[in-house]
């Protein structure tokens, strides 16, 4: 096991960006301060002494400009970190992500440190070795056959937590203690279930329902004895650890909560649907067949009336989501799925393989291999770890094939819509967002509440307009019409005479913001400035054209992009 976890460091290690994707700053400076001085308040030097640690050995730094900030924290001129705030009450600076998890990274900091190496890599050990540990544990589980334990340590090697190997951030460390927490449950090793789970939720605090289930079945099961409550008292009370934190040091127990990133208002049906099957993001693309198995086990469990102990955890999961479903940012940065469903899918690939085990044990191991399969090719068919991916930014090969040919069948939520939408894709507007296929042709528009007048100036009467509009969907104040509403509708793109005043401002807008962003940079002003001396021609002139050069090459890489999935369809 120790070999097989160096082999795969050294090949992820090399074959991977080390890029602090998502809240990964944070949690490298954390890291940082809780190695420097035991402590996660962000002080000066320790950006500074990671900056130079890296700087002195050529490493290439991600997010250089982050981690400048973080040198000046506290300096009246200086920009914010974001993720830290300032406590009111003590004067010190910390994330408003907790530090539980960096605590973990500290060991894989030190060694790496001292061993002169690429401190980058401090996430990505850290992580492997939750992954290898957890398969550790589970091979020695004499409850299961050799082989229904290979398979249960498979599961969890090939789980969507891959996806967030290189990442240093929480997912993998949430993802491997849940697993472990729900299979120990089932072993009757409860305490270390309750254990896992509560040291989980220090980073992912809805886990706190699985914690709350595992809590009630052992006060139930042990009384009040005083045995039991010591063991329950040291086993949960992690939980409390980052609300403690924050009430001593912020006065709340939750910045983020108190930040207004959370509302009851976006919780939806379409929103629970959508985390389980959304093309972009759901748990379908992280265990594409395992989820299918699971949900005709749940049917056929159903039919025939038979409760199996193991569905309360997935009870569990779509009680949580009621929680974390609250985010009004619902298309975060992430590796092929969101970040929640890693932990959610721990839960349900452990329950899939206990309602495995009723089978025969042949099909056990037929149908445990196929997962396993099909997890591998989910895996790597969808993430290249040699290159910087950014999955949130725009909509993946499944979705454009879906929406090119078949385009009423995928509506995400219109934040999912707008934030992957290419602000060169032809036609769109502020109000009227525009998705076109590989060949220019409009497959689907997403109006904005109030906007579909902007319709009859392509084209479309008025009457069809105002029949329209009594049957439009909204949501969140957007509503789409799909190509085959705009046939009905008589719409026709040729004879759309709007696109080419659409083009051509939003061209002249373009420009104008990189205009505006040259011109404000004053450390490039200066060198600009040598070249109009030279050429004889205003500032203003040079800057117009370097802004025009900018757009001309957006809309080249736009192109190819454009032309590159086109022929790879």
């Amino acid at each position: 096991m120790v070999f097989s976890y160096i082999i795969t460091l050294c090949v992820f290690s090399r074959n991977a960006t080390h890029i602090p994707y998502g809240d990964g700053v944070e949690y490298v400076l954390m890291t940082e301060s809780l190695y420097n001085h035991l402590s996660p308040e962000l002080r000066k030097d320790d950006a500074a002494k990671y900056l130079k640690y890296l700087e002195k050995r050529n490493f290439k730094i991600h997010k250089v400009d982050e981690f400048r900030k973080a040198e000046k924290i506290g300096d009246v001129d200086a920009a914010w970190v974001p993720g830290y705030y300032k406590s009111e009450l003590n004067g010190n600076w910390y994330s408003y992500h907790f530090w539980m998890y960096s605590v973990f990274c500290v060991p894989a900091r030190f060694i790496l440190g001292h061993l002169q190496a690429d401190i980058r890599l401090t996430g990505l050990m850290t992580n492997l070795f939750f992954i290898f540990w957890g398969m550790w544990l589970i091979l020695r589980m004499k409850k299961f056959k050799n082989g229904e334990r290979i398979i249960l340590a498979l599961f969890l090697a090939f789980s969507p937590a891959l996806w967030y190997i290189d990442w240093i951030h929480t997912e993998v460390f949430s993802g491997v203690l849940t697993f472990l927490g729900v299979i120990y449950y089932f072993i009757n090793r409860k305490y270390w279930s309750l254990f896992f789970i509560s040291l989980a939720a220090t980073q992912n605090p809805t886990l706190f329902v699985l914690a709350l289930i595992v809590f009630i079945d052992l006060l139930y099961q042990n009384k009040l004895r005083l045995k039991n409550l010591t063991l329950l008292f040291l086993c949960s009370f992690w939980i409390i650890l980052p609300s403690v934190f924050y009430k001593l040091n912020y006065g709340v127990t939750s910045i983020i909560s108190d930040s207004g990133v959370l509302s009851w208002d976006v919780v939806s049906m379409q929103r629970l649907w959508g985390f389980f099957f959304d093309l972009n993001q759901g748990v379908i693309l992280g265990i594409p067949l395992l989820l299918l198995l699971l949900i005709g086990f749940i049917f056929y469990d159903i039919i025939k009336k038979n409760w199996f102990k193991p569905y309360i955890f997935l009870i569990g999961i779509l009680i949580m989501s009621l929680f974390f479903m609250q985010m009004t940012v619902w298309n975060d940065g992430h590796a092929v799925i969101k970040r929640y469903a890693v932990w959610c899918i721990s839960i349900m690939m452990v329950v899939f393989f206990l309602r495995l085990l009723k089978l025969k044990q042949v099909w056990v191991y037929i149908i445990g291999t196929l997962v396993i399969l099909s997890q591998i090719a989910a895996i790597f068919s969808q993430q290249d770890y040699n290159k910087a991916y950014w999955h949130a930014s725009h909509f993946n090969q499944i979705s454009r094939f879906v929406m090119n040919n078949y385009p009423s069948l995928y509506n995400p939520e219109p934040i999912i819509f707008e934030f992957r939408l290419n602000q060169l894709e032809l036609s769109s507007t502020d109000s009227v967002l525009v998705y076109t296929d590989d060949y220019k042709q409009i497959k689907k528009m997403l109006i904005k509440k109030g906007s579909i007048w902007q319709l009859e100036r392509r084209g479309i009467q008025k009457e069809k307009l105002q029949a329209l509009e009594k049957e439009l969907n909204y949501q969140n104040g957007f509503a789409y019409i799909n190509l085959p509403e705009l046939k009905q509708l008589g719409y026709d793109q040729e004879q759309d005479t709007l696109i080419g005043f659409i083009e051509k401002s939003k061209k002249a807008k373009i420009i104008d913001a990189s205009f505006q962003r040259l011109k404000s940079d004053q450390s490039w002003l200066i060198l600009a400035t040598e070249e109009t001396n030279r050429r004889g021609i205003t500032i203003d002139e040079y800057i117009t054209e370097v802004a025009n050069y900018f757009y001309t090459i957006e809309e080249e890489k736009f192109k190819s992009m454009k032309k590159f999935k086109t022929d790879n369809n």
